[in-house]
């Protein structure tokens, strides 16, 4: 990153030079990139710990997806849960919750697709223990039950 950087440099100081046609808006362009590479950089280097704790918090995740709570994984990162769920957030784009929710339904997804075994073991399996929850949710998250789901991906498959 500091290559290009310098190569910015380099090129604003040859768009000055030479004066070509709208030179003054290149060297406007140029010093907007080298701000925002500069920024990224910086960024990158304040996160460096937080990004690695916050792969750790993935893989905790996707671990122990089934009994797992954000504040368990915030437990385990040794974080306070606020500075956690913030970190997360800003991390993925998910707070930790709806992430623990998508993955446990991806894992249900790939079951039902995958497996023949009875739904109301899948969502077991997955951590949902209230059967109406699970098929509630399910619906909401897809717009169809279980075995419409496992129905529809299976279409053409067998």
């Amino acid at each position: 990153m500091q290559e290009e950087i310098v190569r910015l440099y380099a090129g604003a100081i040859n768009v000055a030079e030479n004066q070509q046609t709208a030179f003054q808006e290149r060297l406007s362009g140029i010093g907007s990139r080298r701000r925002g590479l500069a920024w990224f950089y910086a960024w990158n280097q304040a996160l460096g710990e937080s990004a690695q704790k916050m792969n750790r918090a993935k893989i905790i995740i996707a671990e122990q997806h089934r009994t797992i709570s954000p504040e368990g994984v915030a437990s385990q990162l040794y974080m306070g849960y606020n500075n956690f769920r913030r970190l997360f957030k800003d991390y993925t784009g998910f707070p930790p919750s709806k992430y623990i929710r998508m993955i446990r339904l991806n894992k249900v997804k790939e079951a039902l697709t995958n497996t023949d075994l009875p739904v109301r073991q899948i969502a077991f399996e997955a951590g949902y223990e209230n059967e109406d929850y699970f098929f509630t949710l399910f619906r909401n998250a897809t717009g169809m039950t279980p075995s419409g789901y496992r129905a529809f991906t299976r279409r053409g498959k067998r």
